[in-house]
């Protein structure tokens, strides 16, 4: 009898896209309820599900490498300010930032490459000012897992 040692098993691919799921989410905030107080952005309408997500929260299921996104602008075409930022384990990691002008609504973006480990949290955070939650223009995250860091 033979034995089988390997270091990596690597999913069947079909024309460059995975045949089994991937470890990915992305979801909208479309409900129209304006964030204007700072905390952890709840999303309502998930278009790419993976059971880690839950609306609010990415718990790593496994170790490694992440990429995380972030993206929303002004809900108010006035000078204030706006910040989002990606949160890990409720550490400010990346943030993102600019000042409105009086006629447009500037959009920010957020983007973190991170090494989590085994049920690190992220979340989406208004830091300041105040980011729009309507319609398909409004609030968007996701994230997907890159692989292994070893």
């Amino acid at each position: 009898m033979s034995k089988l040692f390997v270091d990596e098993i690597q999913p069947k691919t079909t024309g460059g896209v995975f045949a089994s799921p991937a470890l990915a989410f992305m979801a909208q905030k479309t409900d129209v309820n304006t964030y204007s107080t700072q905390g952890n952005i709840t999303f309502n309408r998930t278009l790419l599900a993976n059971n880690a997500w839950n609306g609010t929260t990415f718990t790593a299921p496994k170790s490694g490498i992440y990429r995380f996104f972030l993206n929303g602008h002004h809900n108010s075409a006035s000078a204030t300010f706006l910040e989002t930022a990606i949160m890990v384990n409720n550490t400010a990691i990346v943030y993102a930032y600019s000042l409105n002008a009086t006629s447009t609504r500037v959009r920010v973006f957020n983007e973190l490459i991170y090494e989590l480990a085994l049920n690190d949290t992220v979340n989406f955070y208004l830091s300041g000012g105040d980011i729009y939650a309507g319609n398909l223009s409004g609030v968007t995250c996701g994230g997907q897992f890159l692989g292994s860091s070893s």
